[in-house]
């Protein structure tokens, strides 16, 4: 928690990625690292190490900060121990004993160049500073952090440059191509080890590469759009470590995606095709003309529809929703209901854990439903 600005609030997705990204993880049978991570989180928080920000509607922790006494202390143990160094707080101790390299807010241009010329051998890179920090030269980076999707402001690198870091595993960046070309390039290929890729782009861009990180377990494209190409050696495509893909364009997707582990899925246009087999998915959002009406079974949050365009909503649509036992989060964006009105019945949202509208009854283990702006005044369900 010492690598962030003091009274910085943190999305603890963010945070569980950069947990097992920097290896800080061990194992366990039966669950995934990033399950293992969450509970470590609450552990912290049952001990007021951590502090709880804001929880999501659904009642996880959605953001956590740590007292600065603490941070404080995490940040001077790390120093003398060589874990990390923070720009103004740490003088450097070498080039082979400090692995992390922590540029905070304020910090300029110069004095990130003079940081990361002094420790050549830096593992990962944090960077809070908007100021353009150059690109590190350490081949031996596992972690470069230079997006943070809650502030303005993003550094932007050559996306070709990137992928010179053969052993990253996590890289969060603004990028820029060169020339028409709007791809990632095929030496994506090199990252064997690469658990996340998090890009921030004004331009949709294609990647016909995609496939070829087999370690890959969250995907995530921000303002523009990745374009899923056809990948050059068959029509079938399985990534099994994959969890989280968000930010894709599916348009006439004529081959067979399998994601058996797929818990987070956000589509920028198109839709999947086996959508409804997909059982491990939690969490989907569709931005674009939703036009199918069968969504996976053991659905958390369900998001349909954008501030862009109206749609309909048909009977059976709203019947199948109705019928996910999970569902604890609905949005229907610029939604028209076609009878005006979405009447549920007894059958529809089993679990019962109370209501959020004054209207709307048997909601059952539903905790919240945004409407957006629905069209000639529909409501929601009742």
């Amino acid at each position: 928690m010492g690598v962030f600005d003091e009274d910085h609030t943190v999305r603890v997705s963010t945070l569980v990625k950069l947990w097992v990204s920097e290896g800080l993880l061990r194992p366990i049978s039966g669950k995934s690292m990033e399950t293992s991570a969450k509970e470590y989180l609450i552990e912290l928080v049952d001990r007021n190490l951590i502090l709880v920000h804001e929880l999501r509607s659904t009642g996880c922790i959605k953001y956590c900060k740590v007292h600065d006494l603490l941070r404080d202390f995490c940040c001077r143990e790390a120093g003398k121990d060589g874990f990390y160094h923070v720009i103004w707080q740490h003088k450097s101790q070498g080039s082979n004993r400090q692995r992390c390299v922590i540029i905070p807010r304020g910090t300029t241009k110069d004095e990130a160049c003079e940081a990361l010329r002094s420790v050549p051998l830096a593992r990962s890179l944090v960077c809070h500073s908007l100021e353009v920090v150059p690109m590190p030269e350490s081949k031996l980076l596992r972690t470069l952090k230079a997006y943070d999707r809650d502030r303005y402001g993003t550094h932007e690198y050559l996306l070709d440059d990137l992928f010179q870091f053969v052993n990253s595993r996590y890289l969060a960046v603004g990028v820029q191509f060169v020339g028409r070309m709007y791809g990632i390039p095929s030496s994506v290929s090199f990252l064997w080890n690469l658990h996340t890729l998090i890009i921030f782009h004004s331009t949709n861009f294609v990647a016909s590469s995609f496939w070829m990180m087999p370690q890959l377990r969250h995907f995530e494209s921000y303002k523009g759009a990745l374009h899923l190409q056809r990948p050059p050696n068959g029509n079938v495509v399985i990534m099994y470590e994959l969890q989280t893909l968000k930010g894709v364009d599916l348009w006439n997707l004529d081959w067979h995606l399998s994601f058996p582990n797929i818990k987070k899925l956000a589509i920028h246009s198109g839709e999947f095709q086996n959508l409804e087999s997909m059982n491990t998915l939690e969490s989907y959002t569709n931005w674009w003309q939703v036009k199918g009406n069968t969504f996976p079974h053991y659905l958390k949050k369900l998001s349909l529809g954008s501030h862009h365009s109206n749609w309909d909503v048909n009977e059976e649509m709203l019947k199948n929703i109705g019928a996910l036992p999970l569902l604890q989060k609905l949005k229907l964006e610029r939604a028209h209901f076609q009878k005006g009105v979405w009447e549920t019945s007894e059958e529809q949202f089993p679990r019962r854990v109370g209501n959020v509208w004054d209207a709307i009854n048997s909601l059952g283990i539903l905790q919240r439903i945004s409407r957006g702006v629905c069209q000639d005044n529909s409501r929601g369900p009742r």
